[in-house]
């Protein structure tokens, strides 16, 4: 009798356990479902992901921290550089012509403000003496572009830097991540009421091992994008409208540029090229908005890669290098570098 109603209680038991894990089971099949048709109903009604076109704050910040050589070179600049300086490809370039073992650093960031990149590397560069500083010139990153490397992120680890990775993929595989129900509720509300609507957007983004980061865009309806520089235009056209207001902004930038060089860092000018047309519409300019001008009025080493024989094949995009064009540029920077600081000693004795 004992051993029938252990055998009834165990049954029992086991039956009870299988109730609850097909009830879990069937309860996480539906989950699945409803998030798989979510997904394909926001990118059918025309969604777009939110994939970030270069560094994050949190890169940014983690880059500068890990830098652990004495001797450091930021090249500074928006998203011309973030796109364009293959800072690992530089390093070992450099230490091969000149026999210093000087890290590059990539501190580029889309649509920065070159006056905050230069304040955030002033109060948390690693190292107790200054280095160099090489700062890309784009009107934009001097007087009308505003983001920054963001305020300081504590005790950053190595797991936040991964998580972050982690969610930047994501990010990029399901349009929906991250984005809340109410942005969500929005897209279906808008579509409901207006129906599909084209879209441009990020949708892709490449971390190359070289040290430079890359993004594509695309329409949502997988039209093919044709380059357009007319948001440049714009841009120029609001800096003529407002002169007196961008000046005091250029100021402001070669002011942050003067204090670097007070604190005893080198700073060198350059430009990275582009094209022909973009070109054509910063040099048209007032020159008070010139590199020109600039590395007169702060006293600094100017290298115009736009005029250079050397470039003038390099691959590139109306507004970026392509990423043969970031390897080939950062070769020649390289090579141009130890050429100049090899009559100042900067970063270790003479080979």
């Amino acid at each position: 009798m004992g051993n029938e109603q252990i055998s009834f209680t165990f049954s029992f038991e086991n039956i009870r356990k299988f109730i609850v894990m097909r009830a879990i089971l069937y309860a996480v099949l539906i989950n699945v479902f409803f998030l798989v048709a979510l997904e394909c109903g926001y990118r059918y009604t025309g969604g777009v992901p939110t994939v970030k076109p270069g560094r994050t704050n949190l890169e940014f910040q983690w880059k500068v921290r890990n830098t652990h050589t004495e001797s450091v070179i930021y090249v500074i600049g928006d998203s011309r550089v973030d796109w364009g300086f293959a800072d690992r490809l530089f390093t070992k370039r450099f230490y091969k012509l000149s026999g210093r073992k000087i890290q590059a650093i990539n501190a580029g960031l889309a649509g920065a403000s070159v006056a905050k990149i230069i304040t955030y590397i002033l109060t948390y560069h690693q190292q107790e003496k200054p280095g160099i500083m090489v700062i890309n010139f784009t009107p934009a990153s001097f007087c009308l572009f505003k983001n920054s490397p963001g305020e300081q992120i504590s005790g950053l680890k190595m797991q936040d830097f991964l998580d972050h990775r982690i969610t930047n993929n994501l990010a990029e595989i399901l349009y929906t991540y991250g984005r809340g129900i109410r942005s969500i509720f929005k897209h279906f509300y808008y579509y409901m009421h207006h129906g599909y609507t084209k879209r441009i957007a990020w949708f892709s983004r490449t971390v190359f091992y070289d040290g430079f980061i890359n993004a594509e865009k695309g329409w949502n309806d997988g039209s093919k994008i044709v380059v357009d520089i007319s948001p440049y235009r714009k841009m120029f056209q609001t800096l003529r409208n407002n002169l007196t207001h961008y000046k005091k902004r250029m100021d402001e930038t070669c002011n942050v540029i003067r204090k670097a060089k007070r604190l005893g860092w080198t700073v060198i000018l350059i430009r990275i090229p582009v094209g022909d047309r973009l070109m054509e519409l910063e040099t048209g300019l007032p020159e008070y908005f010139r590199p020109k001008k600039v590395a007169s009025k702060v006293l600094l080493p100017f290298i115009d890669y736009s005029s250079d024989p050397r470039t003038s094949n390099l691959p590139r995009e109306e507004s970026h290098l392509k990423s043969a064009g970031a390897r080939k540029l950062s070769t020649i920077l390289a090579h141009d570098m130890s050429r100049l600081l090899m009559s100042s000693n900067i970063g270790g004795k003479k080979p």
